[in-house]
Formats: C-alpha cells, sequence, structure tokens
C-alpha cells in the first residue's frame, strides 16, 4: 500500500507531473548561475532478491582495472572512474529488494554534481541532491484516503487555487488505506 509507506499513512497527498515539461536545467537556489544536468531519464525498478542481482561482468572488470592499476594523476585515469561511478550510481539506484515489486516504481534518474542534502528518516540518514522542477509542470493533486478533515481539504484546494491555477485537478485516492 503506497499510502502507508510514502503518503503520510494516507493522510499526504500524491503530486501528478507533466515530466515532458521538466527542464534539463534550472537556475540555482541563489539564482546566480544556471546549472546545466545531463538530461534526467526514466528507469524502471528491478526486483530482485539481494542474491540474484546480475552485476554486468565489464562494470566488475573496469572497477577492478580502475582500482588496480591507477594511471595516477592522468585525466584520462579521472574520466573512466567519474564513468565507472556514473554507472555503478545508476544501477544501484534501480535496484529494490524483491519484497517491494508491488510498488512498480519508475525513477527519475540525475546526474549531478550538486550539493548533497541529508534527511533524517525514522533512524536512517538519507542523502539527496536538490533538482527543482517548476511548479508549472503539476498536473494534478490526489489527497489520501485518511484525509477526512474538510478544513484540510479546503486549505488543499485553496492552495491550488493561489498557487496553481485550475488547470491542476484536484481528486481523492481511489485506493483505500490499508493500514
Amino acid at each position: 500500500d503506497m499510502w502507508r509507506g510514502y503518503g503520510g499513512n494516507g493522510t499526504g497527498i500524491c503530486i501528478g507531473f507533466d515530466f515532458d515539461k521538466v527542464p534539463v536545467f534550472y537556475v540555482s537556489n541563489e539564482g546566480k548561475r544556471l546549472i546545466m544536468e545531463d538530461c534526467y531519464k526514466f528507469e524502471t525498478c528491478r526486483y530482485e532478491r539481494a542474491e540474484d542481482i546480475n552485476i554486468p561482468e565489464n562494470l566488475i572488470q573496469e572497477t577492478y582495472d580502475a582500482v588496480t592499476n591507477p594511471m595516477s594523476g592522468c585525466i584520462s585515469d579521472t574520466i573512466a572512474r567519474a564513468g565507472i561511478l556514473a554507472r555503478i550510481t545508476r544501477e544501484s539506484a534501480i535496484h529494490k529488494h524483491v519484497a517491494y515489486i508491488s510498488e512498480d516504481e519508475i525513477r527519475m534518474i540525475v546526474p549531478s554534481n550538486g550539493e548533497v542534502f541529508h534527511n533524517k528518516i525514522g533512524s536512517f540518514i538519507k542523502p539527496y541532491v536538490k533538482y527543482e522542477i517548476p511548479i508549472s509542470t503539476i498536473t494534478d493533486i490526489t489527497i489520501g484516503p485518511c484525509i477526512k478533515n474538510s478544513d484540510h481539504i479546503q486549505s488543499i484546494v485553496r492552495m491550488n487555487e493561489k498557487k496553481l491555477g485550475p488547470k491542476v485537478d484536484i481528486k481523492y485516492s481511489s485506493i483505500p488505506y490499508r493500514g
């Protein structure tokens, strides 16, 4: 149940985006410089048991070669290591344990050299990089199944009218909460 795991136990909202309108570059928080990003990609998660994950053989060999035969200080060595790290990062971002297969998750992978921030989620510290998505790309808001208080609902409606306008559809979750 996605509302239980990611939607504030059914009291959150789900925001839909039109990713065809999301730019591949953005202005930094300071508004002083333009930050270029490689084009993001959508990747379907692979759900596997840890022991069944198949790491590409050439990635293992390239990693081994880079570690055991460094050409210290060479630009080509630095570029090669960055490429290997990018491949390892991409592979690690799309694997999830088979227990989560019902999520059928698609992840937006954004290569970035941006500043790394951290969130404390329970007892886990989770790193993340900010990627600003313009509010003009928001297409809809789904209200969680446990939001019953009319004040909360009206607050969401008012925020939508003030910040987003009538083009954003507000709807209630058709999926009931399973706690």
